[in-house]
């Protein structure tokens, strides 16, 4: 799939019930977290998520709080990194400039 016009081919563009996907309410949230597992642009959709860190809904069937958990998890140590996954790539390119 291309990155190109990617949201032609979501679901959520097309679904009945979109205004779901910026829902605060549990079972739209989750209704939209479920019509996300068959999407064809579940990986567009996640990449350019990282550029809009204020959108609150739904994305490639996370919800703010799952992408929050994420991304974030427990240290016991200060100078631990509280970063993993694709912000422990972002961490180390910024150490490296330092």
């Amino acid at each position: 799939m291309s990155f190109d016009n990617w949201i032609e081919d979501a679901v959520c563009h097309s679904d009945d019930n979109r205004h779901f996907w910026t829902s605060s309410v549990f079972e739209e949230i989750e209704y939209a977290k479920a019509a996300c597992v068959g999407c064809p642009a579940k990986v567009p959709c996640i990449v350019s998520s990282i550029d809009d860190l204020d959108f609150a809904g739904v994305v490639s069937g996370m919800s703010i709080l799952d992408r929050l958990m994420f991304r974030w998890k427990k240290v016991n140590n200060v100078k631990e990194s509280n970063w993993f996954g694709t912000d422990s790539l972002i961490e180390k390119v910024v150490i490296g400039e330092q």
